[in-house]
């Protein structure tokens, strides 16, 4: 019967072990490895010891195995066998010896030294000339193995198995090659063949790292009509998709998805069949089509082109990443801020960056290096957008502010008037029903309500007389388009059929647009609106909507005095583009001459005043609730006064030169008032950090995602399709 586990213990190394399949062995895994070799062959024989020269044998095959998986060159297998059996004799005398410390340094030197099977012993491996060398990718991990051990053995590697692969094709295409001129030619001598298949495997060594075709073998090797026909049906798909590739990632279907669905449209067209297999498009023709289309686009980026304007905008997304633990590696979720960077005028994507956490100096220290990577000057750069957080806008250490104090220059500051011209409505929207109570939900009765509120049927309402300006809805979203369809309809006093069913957007915290539009919804479906209820549905058709600080101010004349004083506050708060800054730019573009001509004055006048201060303070001014024109907003002799940083680029003689001829009209780049154009960035980020893992793959997804809208447009009908 078999030995006990104990009795097939070692005292000097321990119990038996099987060979780990990452690294090479060591000698004392090697003895290790014996014990295991032999408990097992004592087993499988019942109880009966095996002969060394037996055990040998197969722990030869384990090692070869072992080595040929790392692709080094290996001595012969009678080689391998006679060294196990002479270290196995040296680990037996070992054993008979009654010196305990002979024993323990042979155990640590056996554990520090690698049982080395290899062809080529020489301590550089770069300088060897041995007949069999080293292969040069292999090389660091040998020396590594013979040293510190730190190193695993990986997968396959891909480039090495195509070569090794495309070296096999050679040979056999030369024997095949040769045996078919012995054929042809019965005189010449079976020596001389002998020579040329040596000599052609001797060349084909030279030439491994070569990208050989097999159809080339197949050229030349004139097979039968029928192998012809089957060579040629199965080819490889050479066509790049770079269409199907981008509309795979715009609607986030996977590489197996996307080649089902394109194989099945062509086997319809009858492009493809049994019989001809040339144009399928499988899943890994579609994974490399989408990464090289995504590697392409990133390539366009011209980093000559000049940066005009910054804008940005950034949340927390549940973001794929991959992790190793020991030898390989898997995938991982976590929370992680992303930035998304448009270069404005044209509202153009330029990027994302990942900053280490969500405060002002990490997210200024990732837009500059971002910058500073991507493009060769930024010298260009005059305005910057962002929502109107502190983090973002705070006049000392907000980004914006930190980023004009490393540039050592002034940039116009664009907070967004959609995120000013929300806060009002949400804070009347507090005061009046109670505060949130998570990320789309709240506290109070009308807040409980909004969850619904599109179920409701529609009821006999009262109108709401309000001035609602003309205004072409194919330019809005849809939401706005429903927010602007419904006021109308609430100021006639009738709701369409096909708007009372229309869906008035999802309910979040950080859209209150969708808010606006369910309050109204909610308006229209109940029978006795609440006083709190009736208030906000008139605010959010007098007051809310996109329009500048002075029309908001005078539309908040009919409200009571409390609630006016809630609206203010806000208003107060966010009144960047109060600023003096932004007035005198306005006033430039107003129609009035002498308003054009105060304002180049007022610039001139700024000149001198902050002449010689690089970077100003940006504070929100004190507002005039009681002005009828947008330049009475500030109090010009008290507020400090400075000049649009984008109109620097005018020397005194020409704005003087302006200010006396007859026609003084200064232009100025169009920047957008708002950054809605950033929050599709952003949602684009999102979509793409739970699809792919990598910041380069979520770049080359995007601008994937990007590219297709633009050339593949979403369309219903086929008069609506444009290329």
């Amino acid at each position: 019967m078999p030995k006990t586990r104990k009795d097939l213990s070692c005292s000097v190394f321990g119990g038996p072990e099987k060979l780990k399949d990452n690294m090479l062995p060591t000698c004392a895994e090697v003895i290790k490895h014996y014990l295991w070799v032999r408990s097992d062959l004592m087993w499988i024989s019942n109880g009966k010891d095996p002969s060394i020269k037996e055990i040998c044998a197969k722990i030869a095959t384990d090692l070869s195995n072992l080595w040929k998986k790392a692709s080094l060159p290996i001595i012969s297998n009678q080689q391998i066998i006679s060294r196990l059996i002479d270290y196995y004799k040296k680990y037996k005398n070992l054993m008979k010896c009654r010196v305990t410390q002979k024993k323990a340094d042979f155990y640590e030197t056996a554990r520090k030294t690698l049982f080395d099977i290899s062809v080529c012993k020489c301590a550089c491996l770069d300088s060897c000339k041995c007949s069999t060398k080293i292969p040069r990718a292999e090389r660091e991990f040998l020396t590594d193995q013979r040293g510190d051990r730190k190193m695993y053995i990986g997968s396959i590697d891909a480039k090495s198995t195509k070569v090794m692969a495309r070296k096999q094709l050679r040979r056999e295409f030369e024997e095949l090659r040769q045996s078919q001129s012995v054929m042809k030619q019965p005189s010449l001598s079976s020596d001389a063949i002998s020579a040329n298949i040596s000599s052609s495997e001797s060349d084909s060594e030279h030439m491994e790292e070569s990208s050989i075709d097999p159809d080339f073998y197949h050229s030349v090797i004139t097979p039968t009509t029928s192998e012809s026909a089957t060579n040629k049906t199965n080819k490889q798909m050479r066509l790049r998709l770079k269409n199907l590739a981008a509309v795979c990632d715009r609607a986030g279907v996977s590489d197996r998805s996307g080649s089902l669905i394109a194989s099945a449209l062509l086997k319809d067209l009858d492009i493809i069949s049994q019989k001809d297999k040339s144009k399928i498009i499988d899943r890994s023709k579609l994974r490399r089509e989408r990464q090289k289309m995504r590697e392409d686009l990133q390539k366009l980026e011209n980093p000559d082109s000049p940066l005009l304007g910054l804008y940005f905008d950034g949340r927390k997304d549940k973001t794929i990443i991959q992790e190793e633990r020991g030898n390989k590696r898997y995938r991982k979720t976590i929370t992680e801020e992303h930035i998304v960077l448009l270069a404005e005028p044209g509202s153009r994507y330029i990027g994302h960056v990942t900053p280490i956490s969500g405060t002002a100096s990490s997210i200024k220290g990732g837009i500059l290096q971002f910058l500073n990577l991507h493009f060769k000057d930024v010298s260009s750069l005059v305005a910057i957008g962002c929502d109107g957080t502190a983090v973002n806008t705070g006049s000392k250490n907000g980004v914006v502010a930190l980023i004009e104090k490393q540039l050592h220059r002034l940039l116009h500051w664009f907070v967004c008037m959609l995120h000013a011209n929300e806060l009002p409505l949400r804070h009347l929207f507090i005061n009046l029903d109670g505060s949130t109570s998570g990320p789309n939900s709240f506290i109070g009765t009308i807040g409980k309500q909004l969850q619904s509120c599109e179920g409701l049927h529609v009821v006999t309402f009262s109108k709401i007389e309000a001035n609602l300006p003309d205004i072409d809805v194919n330019l809005l979203s849809n939401d706005q388009k429903y927010l602007y369809e419904v006021c109308i309809s609430i100021t006639q006093g009738l709701i369409p059929p096909d708007l009372a069913n229309k869906q008035p957007g999802k309910l979040a915290h950080s859209r209150w647009l969708t808010c606006a539009n369910r309050i109204l919804r909610l308006y229209v479906g109940t029978a006795k609106p609440s006083q709190s209820l009736v208030e906000l549905a008139e605010f959010v058709i007098k007051v809310y909507g996109p329009q500048h600080i002075l029309n908001m101010i005078k539309r908040c004349a009919y409200l009571e005095d409390d609630k006016k004083a809630i609206v203010f506050r806000t208003i107060q708060r966010n009144s960047f583009f109060a600023h003096s800054e932004n007035v005198l730019l306005a006033m430039l573009q107003d129609e009035r001459g002498h308003i054009q001509e105060l304002a180049l004055r007022r610039i001139m006048k700024a000149r001198k005043t902050n002449k010689g201060k690089k970077v100003r303070e940006f504070i929100t001014p004190k507002l005039n609730f009681e002005a009828n024109e947008y330049y009475d907003l500030i109090d010009w002799t008290t507020e400090k006064i400075y000049e649009p940083p984008i109109t620097q680029k005018y020397t005194d003689s020409e704005i003087l030169q302006k200010i006396t001829s007859a026609n003084f009209k200064v232009t100025v780049e169009e920047f957008p008032c708002h950054s809605q154009a950033v929050e599709r960035g952003v949602k684009l980020v999102t979509e793409a950090s739970s699809a792919v893992c990598g910041s380069k793959a979520r770049d080359g997804y995007i601008r994937a995602r990007i590219k297709s809208r633009t050339e593949v447009p979403k369309f219903d009908t086929k008069s609506q399709f444009f290329v």
